[in-house]
């Protein structure tokens, strides 16, 4: 396989799709035709998403296609290179039998015995999709190959500085996703509309279905260190819970550190904050009230249920504008941890 990468203002008549994986399986596309936004799209598999695209000039998708079948691809090493200091954002693409594997685990020992790289979590977590894209491509769907921060890259004629996460990276980038495009690219979350905001500025990301696993990790490191109410049973019993129920029920966000690693997260459904979760390695860094505010501010977060057993979250709470209007004897579960209501106070 190859790397190819160009810069340059599209044909006035090039019609072209961008695709990626959204929610739990489902596809999106984006449409530009002259270099401009068209239309968006979503797909409940690869294949109908393809379908309602019909023939254009160019189908790109951040998926990895061509999986090796030993080694490391040519084209993960030159991309790696071309994105410089970024280089942590482009994943080497494990081979099928490593991806079969059952768990993380033994996908590893099985790269091992291949004298393979390891697998991340990360490419472990997307199989599906990759596996998906192949189907497509067998079935004669001429697809390509790209990745963001590559083509951030070739826009700006360098690696770019900052990582995608912080707000230097997040400008950065906003500055090159208008570069030869003909469109100017709004420079406030809000002046793009609501509904379609999303808080690059304030370092805040969307939750990725590859960020299922770390997403655990965070959430039980933060609760073992702030819900001493909870047994070592409790905390065993809710976490396949979050595991296979919490991606896809509400809208998660996060925060990451600056290789892209995820620290915190939220979770919003409606008007009320479900989730605030923060490693205990990054408490005390503001990311919380960062999150809360988030929810707040863009996302129209009024309410929100707070164990009365953990004051410290009660008084964050109460010191970011909410206040105590109702009492429940137990959580939603129905087990005896009271819940304290909150609402933003008017």
């Amino acid at each position: 396989m190859q790397c190819h990468a160009a810069a340059g203002r599209p044909p006035a008549d090039s019609h072209v799709a961008g695709i990626d994986g959204y929610g739990k399986g489902a596809w999106v596309a984006v449409l530009l035709r002259g270099g401009a936004y068209e239309a968006a799209l979503a797909g409940s598999s690869l294949q109908r998403l393809l379908d309602a695209l019909g023939n254009l000039d160019v189908i790109a998708i951040d998926i990895p296609i061509g999986l090796p079948v030993h080694g490391v691809r040519l084209c993960d090493l030159e991309a790696r290179r071309r994105v410089g200091r970024r280089w942590r954002s482009v994943f080497l693409t494990p081979a099928r039998d490593i991806l079969s594997a059952p768990d993380h685990q033994t996908a590893n020992e099985i790269a091992r015995e291949m004298g393979d790289p390891g697998v991340s979590r990360q490419a472990l977590g997307i199989r599906d999709r990759m596996f998906e894209a192949a189907a497509c491509i067998a079935a004669g769907a001429r697809l390509f190959e790209v990745h963001p921060e590559l083509s951030f890259a070739t826009m700006s004629g360098r690696p770019l500085n900052w990582s995608k996460v912080s707000y230097r990276g997040a400008i950065e980038r906003r500055k090159r996703r208008g570069h030869g495009v003909g469109r100017r690219v709004p420079e406030r979350p809000r002046d793009c509309g609501r509904r379609h905001a999303m808080s690059v500025q304030d370092g805040v990301d969307v939750v990725h279905e590859a960020d299922v696993p770390r997403l655990v990790e965070v959430w039980e490191a933060s609760v073992r260190a702030t819900h001493d109410f909870l047994s070592e049973a409790d905390i065993v019993g809710y976490r396949p819970v979050v595991r296979d129920q919490l991606f896809g029920s509400m809208e998660l966000f996060c925060v990451r550190d600056e290789d892209g690693v995820l620290t915190a997260f939220s979770g919003v459904k409606g008007a009320k904050l479900e989730a605030l979760f923060v490693h205990p390695a990054w408490r005390g860094a503001g990311i919380g009230r960062r999150l809360v505010r988030h929810a707040v501010d863009q996302r129209g977060v009024t309410i929100v249920d707070v164990n009365e057993q953990n004051p410290q979250a009660v008084g964050s709470y109460r010191r970011l504008g909410f206040e105590v209007e109702g009492r429940s004897e137990l959580d939603e579960q129905g087990n005896p941890f009271p819940l304290l209501h909150m609402r933003v106070a008017s």
